[in-house]
């Protein structure tokens, strides 16, 4: 197989893993001792409060619709796309998510990449519960405290009890006042290929007209021999739903409130001429998740 095509393959197997969502030193253990000064809440305290958080999320129940972004760079050349993709991702209660291509710039690879990644963020969707931010998933430790955004946030550590492509090594930034997790930075519990040298992600969460998802996603790659690539992506336009179907006792009750905000432009631009390069649906089970957001590499 030619190199080049050797790295295409390769990046769209370990961008996939990756986005859906190494080895390293596992951080402290933690235990109900831990304080936070600013507020006096235990970790176990702070932690009973971003559980219950997770598991009243809307967006487990409410049908919705996302338009994302991606788009790839290589290299130290972080200005100049090789790559933009516009991707519909749609949520149907409890357990239906498809998703479409709207539009691709530049390589081709890139789409390649975001089909992947959707592919396998359904995948894991299918049970939510193993990559929730929970005591069954991780231990934490309470490190300190830090303001991101203006809000002040809970610095939680990670230490995955499984090595599982889903979860994360690293931090999670817990909002203060509500318990949502706003950000986790960090690197995937398990390598996904001997080919990755290393990493990095960092995901946003955000409310989306009442349901909390990932609303940015930002990667970056080492993969030897082909050296560095950058992924990022971001939320630019949403549709959300009332409340359409809630597993309770095996009964669903539905509704169809919709509500639209924030169309895209790239996708008003492409509904509107009907210029889709490929409009392509992929069905697959799953639950509410959403993409997430990335930082910088860790400093060594």
């Amino acid at each position: 197989m030619p190199r080049q095509q050797k790295a295409t393959v390769f990046l769209i197997v370990a961008l996939a893993v990756l986005m859906g969502k190494m080895n390293a030193q596992s951080p402290a253990q933690p235990t109900a001792s831990q304080i936070s000064p600013a507020s006096g809440l235990s970790l176990d305290e702070i932690l009973d409060r971003m559980e219950q958080v997770q598991w009243s999320n809307p967006a487990r129940f409410r049908s919705y619709m996302l338009t994302r972004e991606y788009t790839f760079f290589q290299g130290a050349d972080h200005a100049t796309p090789k790559s933009q993709v516009v991707a519909q991702v749609s949520f149907d209660p409890p357990n239906h998510k498809t998703f479409d291509i709207l539009e691709t710039k530049g390589s081709g690879r890139g789409e390649s990449v975001v089909k992947h990644m959707l592919e396998h963020e359904a995948q894991v969707s299918k049970d939510v519960a193993t990559a929730e931010f929970t005591r069954r998933n991780y231990n934490f430790a309470l490190v300190g405290e830090d303001t991101l955004d203006g809000r002040r946030c809970y610095v939680l550590s990670l230490d995955p009890k499984r090595a599982d492509r889903s979860l994360f090594i690293g931090k999670a930034y817990v909002n203060a006042q509500d318990f949502h997790v706003v950000r986790v930075a960090g690197q995937p519990a398990k390598n996904p290929s001997w080919w990755l040298k290393s990493s990095f992600l960092t995901l946003d969460f955000g409310d989306v007209e009442g349901l909390w998802l990932t609303v940015a996603t930002h990667g970056s790659v080492e993969v030897r021999i082909f050296g560095h690539f950058l992924l990022d992506s971001h939320k630019i336009g949403q549709q959300v739903s009332g409340v359409i179907a809630r597993s309770n006792a095996g009964q669903t009750n539905a509704a169809a409130v919709a509500t639209q905000t924030n169309t895209p432009s790239s996708a008003q631009s492409v509904a509107r001429s009907g210029q889709h390069q490929r409009s392509e649906r992929h069905s697959h089970a799953a639950a509410g998740l959403g993409t997430g957001v990335i930082l910088e590499p860790p400093q060594r």
